[in-house]
C-alpha cells in the first residue's frame, strides 16, 4: 500500500500475452492497467476489480505485491521491474501446460505472443497515432508521402495497425512481418534478431504506380514528447544480447553512424528501429521506410517544433548520425484534443470543463466524475447501452463525492433517475463457470504433490469432480450414438 493505494505486477494473457502489468487500486476503488514494458507507460482498457483480479490470477505465480513504489512517470524504473518480472516468472508461466477444463474439448483459436491487444489509449502519442490512424487519414497521408521521393508522392496507403475495427493491436516479431506480407522472411528475422523486438506503434503499406513494383513497408514510431525518447536501455539476457549487438554494428555501418556510439543505451529504441529498417532494406532487400512521428503541442505534454528539433539534434549527435539514415523520415504532426470516446472506451458522462477544487485528480485509465452540471448526453446513452462496466461505473460515481454534505444534490438526484430509466446493458449475468461447475477448481501450487490435511481433502475432491465430468460425458456421448 503506498498513498492508500495497492501496487502489483500481474500477469493478464487476456489483456497482454507477452508481459506483466502494473495493477493499481486507488483509495476509491478504481483500477488501471498498466503497461511498461516496451520504455513507455500504456494505460489498457477494461482493468478488472481487485476482487476479479484475484480470481484471474494466482498469488506468487501470476500476482506479486511491490514492496518500492516510485511515480508512475518514473518509466525507466517501472520498465526495469517489469523486465525482471518477465524473466523471472512469464517464461515459466507460459510454458506450463493448462490443466484440463471443459473448454479444452473445444478447439479456440490462439493469438500469437507477439500481437499486443492494446485497447484505445487515453492520451498521448499512441491516442493521437490511433486518431490519426482511425479518423484524420488524409492528414496523416499528405505529411507523410511530402516527405517521400517523387516518384511515390501520388502512391495510396493502406494503413494495418493501429486500427479501431482491429481492438489498436500492435504488432512486433513475426507478426509484424506477416502484416506487411513478409512472412516468408520470419526464419531470417530470427537469424537477425532475437524475440521481444520492437513493438512498432504503427504499420502500412504504401503502392506506388509502378507495375510490378513491390509494396513499400512503413514502420511507424510515434512521440508526443521528449523524454519518450529515451529508456532504461537495451535490458536483454547475455545469449541475445550477443546477437543484438551483431544487428546494431551492421546497422551502424549501413547508416554511417560514428563507431564508438553505444546503440544500446537510453537511445537504444531509435537504434533497434534504425537496425529494422536496414533488415528489411538491406536483409530482405525490400522498400522500406521508418516513419517517426513527431506530435507538435500535444495537450497531454505539450512540446514545440523548435524542441523537438534541439532534441533530436542531440539523439542524432549520440547515436553518431552525421547524414541522413536511408529511408528515415522524420515528421512533425500537430497533436489533436481528445474530443471523443470511441466504443472501445466509452465515455459515460460529459464532464464540465473545469474541475471544482474539491475533486481528486483523475489518473489515467480512471474513469471520470460525473459533472455537476448537465444530463447524459445521447452519446452517452449509446454508449452506456453498450457496455455494462460504464453503466456500473455511473453507479458508483454517483454515489462518492468528497466532504460532509452531498454538492448540487438536485441535480445528481436528476441524473440517478435517468440512469434508473436506462436498461441494464451487456452481459452483466454470469455465465458458466468452468471452476465451480467442473473444471480444475483445486487452486493451490501443489496441485500434483498436495500437503495432507486440507490440501490432500481438496485434492481428492478435485479429482472426483473431474471423474464426475468425464462420466457425465461420456454418458452424453453413447447417448447421442443410439
Amino acid at each position: 500500500m503506498s498513498n492508500g493505494c495497492t501496487y502489483l505486477m500481474v500477469f493478464l494473457p487476456n489483456n497482454a500475452p507477452d508481459t506483466f502489468l502494473m495493477f493499481v487500486e486507488d483509495a476509491h476503488g478504481n483500477t488501471s492497467l498498466r503497461d511498461y514494458s516496451d520504455g513507455r507507460m500504456r494505460n489498457l482498457p477494461s482493468a478488472p476489480t481487485i476482487r476479479e483480479l484475484s480470481r484471474q490470477t494466482e498469488y506468487g505465480r501470476t500476482r506479486f505485491e511491490i514492496a518500492e513504489i516510485r511515480r508512475k512517470e518514473d518509466v525507466s524504473y517501472w520498465q526495469s521491474v517489469t523486465r525482471q518480472f518477465n524473466e523471472r516468472y512469464l517464461s515459466a508461466v507460459t510454458r506450463q501446460s493448462s490443466p484440463p477444463t471443459l473448454s479444452s474439448l473445444a478447439a479456440t483459436p490462439t493469438v500469437g505472443r507477439a500481437r499486443k491487444t492494446t485497447g484505445q489509449a487515453n492520451r498521448g502519442s499512441q491516442r493521437q497515432l490511433q486518431d490519426y490512424v482511425n479518423l484524420f487519414q488524409p492528414e496523416l497521408k499528405e505529411v507523410i508521402l511530402s516527405k517521400m521521393p517523387d516518384v511515390l508522392r501520388n502512391a495510396s496507403i493502406r494503413w494495418i495497425s493501429p486500427l479501431e475495427e482491429d481492438d489498436y493491436r500492435e504488432y512486433q516479431d513475426e507478426d509484424f512481418l506477416r502484416a506487411v506480407g513478409l512472412d516468408e522472411f520470419k526464419t531470417r528475422l530470427g537469424e537477425f534478431w532475437p524475440p521481444n523486438g520492437p513493438c512498432w506503434d504503427g504499420l502500412a503499406l504504401l503502392q506506388s504506380q509502378i507495375t510490378g513494383a513491390y509494396p513499400v513497408v512503413l514502420l511507424v514510431e510515434a512521440k508526443s514528447h521528449i523524454p519518450e525518447m529515451r529508456s532504461i536501455g537495451c535490458q536483454a539476457s547475455e545469449a541475445s544480447l550477443a546477437k543484438i549487438r551483431k544487428a546494431l554494428e551492421e546497422a551502424r555501418k549501413w547508416c554511417g553512424a560514428t563507431p564508438e556510439t553505444d546503440w544500446t543505451g537510453p537511445l537504444y529504441q531509435s537504434a533497434n528501429r534504425i537496425a529494422h529498417l536496414y533488415f528489411v532494406r538491406h536483409w530482405l532487400n525490400r522498400p522500406c521506410y521508418l516513419v517517426n512521428l513527431y506530435f507538435v503541442d500535444d495537450p497531454y505534454r505539450p512540446t514545440s517544433v523548435a524542441e523537438w528539433e534541439k532534441a533530436l539534434e542531440a539523439a542524432h549527435d549520440e547515436l553518431g548520425l552525421d547524414a541522413l539514415v536511408p529511408g528515415l523520415l522524420e515528421v512533425f504532426l500537430p497533436g489533436k484534443p481528445i474530443v471523443a470516446e470511441s466504443a472501445c472506451a466509452p465515455s459515460a458522462v460529459e464532464v464540465s470543463a473545469k474541475p471544482s477544487a474539491t475533486s481528486h485528480e483523475v489518473s489515467p485509465g480512471e474513469p471520470k466524475p460525473p459533472s455537476s452540471h448537465g444530463t447524459f448526453s445521447q452519446a452517452s446513452t449509446e454508449a452506456l447501452e453498450k457496455s455494462f462496466a460504464a453503466w456500473f461505473d455511473q453507479w458508483h460515481h454517483m454515489a462518492r463525492f468528497h466532504g460532509s454534505t452531498l454538492p448540487d444534490a438536485e441535480n445528481r438526484i436528476q441524473q440517478v433517475l435517468e440512469l434508473w430509466d436506462q436498461p441494464i446493458p451487456g452481459k452483466w449475468k454470469r455465465g458458466i463457470d468452468l471452476q465451480l461447475l467442473g473444471g480444475v477448481r483445486y487452486r493451490r501450487g501443489d496441485l500434483h504433490a498436495p500437503h495432507q490435511g486440507e490440501h490432500a481433502i481438496e485434492r481428492m475432491r478435485q479429482t472426483k469432480c473431474m471423474d464426475d465430468v468425464f462420466a457425465a460425458q461420456e454418458a452424453g456421448v453413447r447417448s447421442a450414438m443410439r
